[in-house]
C-alpha cells in the first residue's frame, strides 16, 4: 500500500491552503502581493488558477465579472493593452474585492513589464493579482522580487 500523498489532493490541499490564505488577508482588508503560478503546463495551471479565482469570487458572493483575464493569445502584450489591463485596478472595486489574471506573463515586452510594475508592488485595496508562467527563467527578476512564487 503506498502511502504517498497523490498529486490530486496535493493540488486540492494547496488550493484550500490558498483560499484560506487569501480570505484572511480580504477580511483583514490587507493587500497582497501578486502570486506567480509556475507548472510546465501552462494551459492546465491558467485553467486552475481561473477555477480558484472563480472559486473566491463565488465563496464572498462577488459578481464574475470582478474578473479581469488577459488571455495567452501566443503574441506579446503590448505596453497599450497591459495599461488598459491594469486601469481596471485603479478603479475603486465594487464588491469586497476584484481579481487580475495574467496567463504567461513571459509574453509582456519590457515596456509592458515596466508598466505592470508599479501595480505589483502596489496592487492597492481590494485588488488581487493572479500570474500565471512557465518558469522563474522568462520573468524579469525585478517581477519576481514583487510576487509569491507557487510551484
Amino acid at each position: 500500500m503506498n502511502s504517498t500523498p497523490s498529486l490530486t489532493y496535493l493540488k486540492m490541499m494547496l488550493n484550500s491552503f490558498l483560499q484560506k490564505n487569501i480570505a484572511e488577508k480580504i477580511k483583514k482588508g490587507e493587500s497582497m502581493s501578486p502570486f506567480l503560478f509556475l507548472s510546465s503546463n501552462l494551459e492546465l495551471i491558467s485553467s486552475e488558477v481561473e477555477s480558484l479565482a472563480k472559486i473566491l469570487l463565488k465563496e464572498h458572493d462577488i459578481d464574475i465579472n470582478s474578473l479581469f483575464l488577459l488571455r495567452d493569445t501566443a503574441e506579446s502584450i503590448k505596453i497599450e493593452e497591459m495599461r488598459s489591463f491594469l486601469s481596471k485596478g485603479n478603479e475603486k472595486p465594487r464588491f469586497k474585492f476584484q481579481i487580475f489574471l495574467i496567463e504567461n506573463i513571459s509574453r509582456m515586452t519590457l515596456q509592458s513589464a515596466n508598466a505592470a510594475l508599479k501595480f505589483f508592488e502596489e496592487p492597492g485595496y481590494g485588488n488581487i493579482i493572479f500570474l500565471t508562467n512557465l518558469s522563474e527563467a522568462d520573468v524579469l527578476d525585478t517581477i519576481l522580487s514583487r510576487v509569491q512564487v507557487i510551484r
